[in-house]
């Protein structure tokens, strides 16, 4: 069985550095020299202005909880195949 693929994508101008990505979910997000957060992995998208990337199922929930968790609500988590908001 595949697993399914969803897309995160952040946006680093509003982050505030609060750390609760990076508390939910260590294997994705941690917290740069400049106070901000990074999805580590992630590829900087030019058009949107945003950073993204993809994650299995198996990474969703500490992402949910990551992107439920950040006060500045910069993290939106995406079903890649229907395009539906997750978060």
């Amino acid at each position: 069985m595949l697993m399914g693929k969803y897309i995160v994508e952040y946006d680093e101008k509003g982050c505030i550095g609060a750390g609760v990505c990076a508390a939910f979910s260590e294997k994705d997000w941690e917290i740069a020299a400049n106070g901000k957060a990074v999805l580590k992995g992630g590829k900087f998208d030019e058009a949107k202005g945003l950073w993204v990337k993809e994650i299995d199922e198996q990474d969703l929930p500490a992402n949910k909880q990551a992107a439920e968790g950040c006060p500045t609500l910069v993290i939106h988590i995406f079903n890649k195949e229907t395009g539906e908001k997750i978060f």
